[in-house]
């Protein structure tokens, strides 16, 4: 006790004599209301944190060193910046600020009534239990009261902290105020209009008293009186007001949830097992059934029934998977119904207007654009997946594309299997490689189409470059700066060229050998019925032949 005392002593010495940096925070804002009926009211408050973001750089040095000096008697916390508590109404004090290197005790305002004489009629909050006399405040004739008009925007009911609430000086770690304290209401004429037994009120965008008791809420009107019962169920110790109506809180009564407004008002009537705020209002019967109502109208836009499962988002502009009797659809953005409910599965690529949307219906699968067009037949055993290595869509700038094991991107295409027979619908979904084939496979820029154990070609451009007449093996790469040329072969024996940039030579040849390369152009030597020719290609064309 001893020590504690000592510290004490030590703390309002240090604060005296560096009176020039701290000055602004050991004194309170004293401020006078008009009188009403005879009876003025005087708020005493002690929230002064803000100040401290008006003073000096040199200010702030003085006074945090000065702080830091005796820190054995302060709560330290982490933060060197100066943070100022938030500003709030004086009809109580709410959190307790954070400042530089330290956390201060924060006291509720202390609020004294006096008759015109002076005299001191009643208090409220006087927790320290101050001694407070008449000479302490301004003689009545000397005061400047504030006018009614900004009077007013305080209001009427203010906050006080029952008998049985305790704050000391101690250096606290939290708030007693809001933690510990039952609370009630007193009016500008300093009458008790409820008594403390409520553990929180709230004043929401000045709005009516709302009163919290044992988790649940309630609703005062502007003069103090109930308009409710404390029956509306919290949500995490705190109002769950609606993402989009702020004026709405969702709640409920009995696990059975509706909104109120901050009057009380019942705007959507407790009859839900669930409530959601996304784009509008999510709500769940006791039959779990599923509708959408509009947050302004309180209207349905979606009635109970219609759907057993509607898709959620915050996104507005996205659309939403709906089923029905475990079939699956989508709804727009406005809720109108644009891919029918008939299919087993629905898988979407993408999002908003890069979507796409894969649909199965009895073990075969389709495609609908963004546009919601079924742009591939629901005739398909898959789309954009076979076992040679197509694992995945990937969306970028409005066109679908296909991914290899590697991650590689590929051109943009849709493979599809029919019958155990691959094909693919380019990027305008017409068909451009026929479903006639065992496997397709990406090779360079060129693709592999395989029939009957043989090997064919397509350019990027999806156009047939070769019949499936060459072996699978291709032969040996030759490289010319960062150009990859491969020998392909047909089962005749017959030989050409393909690489980069497109390039293909007909396999026609005999023989194919390399020469030599130069810069970024390579050579070649061909034979072709006994005859021996030059060929030479430069950036993937081919530029010339000759005799040698």
């Amino acid at each position: 006790m001893k020590k504690q005392i000592f510290y004490l002593f030590l703390l309002i010495f240090s604060l005296s004599i560096n009176a020039k940096a701290i000055d602004f925070f050991i004194k309170p804002d004293t401020l006078y209301f008009p009188y009403r009926e005879g009876i003025q009211m005087i708020v005493i408050d002690y929230s002064n944190g803000e100040k401290i973001m008006n003073i000096s750089d040199e200010q702030k040095k003085d006074y945090i060193k000065e702080m830091t000096s005796i820190s054995s008697i302060f709560c330290f916390v982490n933060s060197s910046i100066c943070s100022a508590r938030r500003s709030s109404s004086y009809r109580g004090a709410t959190s307790v600020p954070v400042y530089p290197k330290l956390s201060l005790p924060i006291f509720p305002k202390l609020y004294v009534f006096r008759n015109k004489e002076g005299e001191i009629l009643s208090t409220y909050n006087n927790v320290r239990n101050i001694n407070i006399r008449k000479s302490d405040f301004k003689p009545p004739e000397e005061a400047v009261a504030m006018d009614e008009i900004t009077a007013s925007r305080y209001g009427e009911l203010f906050v006080f902290y029952g008998s049985d609430s305790t704050f000391t000086d101690n250096y606290i770690h939290i708030n007693p105020i809001d933690n510990f304290s039952k609370k009630g209401l007193f009016n500008r004429r300093g009458e008790v209009v409820l008594e403390a037994e409520y553990d929180q009120i709230y004043f929401y965008h000045l709005t009516n008293p709302i009163i919290v008791k044992d988790g649940k809420f309630g609703f005062l009107g502007p003069d103090g009186k109930k308009i409710t019962p404390v029956i509306f169920q919290l949500k995490d110790n705190s109002l769950r007001i609606s993402n989009q109506n702020e004026n709405h809180i969702i709640t409920s009564i009995d696990s059975l949830f509706g909104i109120v407004d901050f009057s009380g008002k019942i705007l959507l009537e407790f009859n839900f097992m669930n409530l959601t705020d996304y784009k509008d209002y999510y709500v769940f019967s006791k039959e779990g059934e599923v509708g959408i109502i509009n947050f302004t109208t309180m209207e349905y836009i979606v009635p109970l029934g219609k759907y057993d499962y509607i898709e959620q988002s915050y996104y507005t502009m996205l659309p939403r998977k709906v089923k029905k009797n475990d079939l699956y659809g989508y709804i727009d953005e406005e809720y109108k119904e644009v891919i029918s409910l008939q299919f087993d599965t629905i898988i979407q690529i993408g999002a908003a207007s890069n979507a796409g949307y894969i649909v199965k219906k009895d073990g075969l699968y389709g495609f609908y654009d963004a546009n919601y067009e079924l742009r591939i037949p629901v005739d398909f055993e898959d789309i954009g997946l076979n076992k040679y290595g197509m694992t995945r869509f990937v969306v970028q700038d409005r066109r679908h594309f296909m991914l290899d094991k590697s991650g590689g991107k590929w051109e943009s295409c849709y493979i599809v299997k029919k019958d155990s027979l691959y094909g693919v619908y380019d990027e305008s979904f017409k068909q451009v490689i026929p479903v006639q084939y065992d496997a397709i496979l990406k090779h360079g820029t060129f693709f592999k189409v395989k029939k009957e154990d043989n090997w064919g070609l397509y350019n990027s451009n999806l156009q047939l470059l070769c019949e499936p007449v060459l072996k699978k093996e291709f032969k040996s790469v030759v490289f010319s700066w960062g150009y990859s040329y491969d020998i392909i072969i047909t089962h005749d024996g017959k030989k050409g060229i393909i690489g980069m940039n497109d390039c293909f030579v007909p396999p026609i040849y005999d023989d194919i050998r390399y020469i030599k390369n130069r810069y970024n152009r390579i050579y070649f030597r061909v034979w072709e019925e006994k005859k021996v020719k030059r060929l030479k290609i430069k950036l993937g064309k081919v530029k010339g032949m000759g005799r040698e």
